[in-house]
């Protein structure tokens, strides 16, 4: 906003002291207004970035229900298998079926719009509570998504140890046996972590 002072130069003191006041006022009006302009804009991008973290943390928690769905029908299959380990490996084609049954489904969680919202300064305008709650649920994707991964690798690899082979050799069932027990911790916390990470959802999305 342009401040234009009253034309014409001024003819004594009080006329001098009107020109300064009526300067400083227009001053103070139009720092008022450009601080009102960028409130209006610091709530526009508190609103949007907080939309934005809802609508990402609402497809988690819908993801995250599924995985802890599937999570929840591997674990009994899995605690079977190894009840019944040393009887499946005489017979590796009942193992192999036993493994196609378990069908696991990993999923996968987004958090980009936590880096979005730090690297554009917006987290600066919010309140410093809120922005710990989204920060411990954004950190708790990074772990969970992490464990997710080291459970999908053991998997893999278990399943492919055991397709692999037509007979087991005593060093192959203690090794299976190991994968196996191996995957079967990975449930174990990922479990553990359903639990934690609906509850950080929750915290900050509300209850479903």
């Amino acid at each position: 906003m342009d401040i234009h002072a009253p034309e014409g130069p001024a003819r004594s003191l009080k006329e001098f002291a009107i020109h300064i006041l009526i300067v400083t006022i227009g001053i103070l009006i139009a720092l008022g207004l450009e601080g009102i302009r960028e409130t209006v804009h610091e709530h526009h991008l508190i609103a949007e970035t907080r939309e934005t973290f809802r609508q990402e943390l609402g497809g988690d928690r819908d993801n995250l229900v599924l995985e802890t769905a599937n999570v929840g029908e591997m674990r009994p299959k899995v605690d079977a298998m190894l009840r019944d380990f040393s009887e499946l490996v005489k017979n590796p084609s009942s193992l192999q079926k036993r493994f196609d049954d378990l069908q696991p489904n990993f999923y996968f969680f987004r958090g980009t719009a936590w880096g979005g919202a730090s690297s554009s300064g917006v987290l600066a305008y919010m309140k410093p509570e809120e922005v710990n709650n989204f920060a411990d649920i954004y950190f708790g994707i990074q772990t969970y998504q992490t464990n997710s991964r080291q459970t999908q690798l053991d998997w893999v690899a278990t399943k492919s140890f055991f397709d692999s082979r037509q007979s087991f050799t005593a060093q192959d069932v203690a090794e299976g046996e190991l994968r196996l027990r191996t995957f079967q911790l990975d449930l174990r916390a990922m479990a553990h972590l359903d639990q934690e990470f609906m509850q950080g959802l929750n915290r900050v999305l509300g209850p479903q």
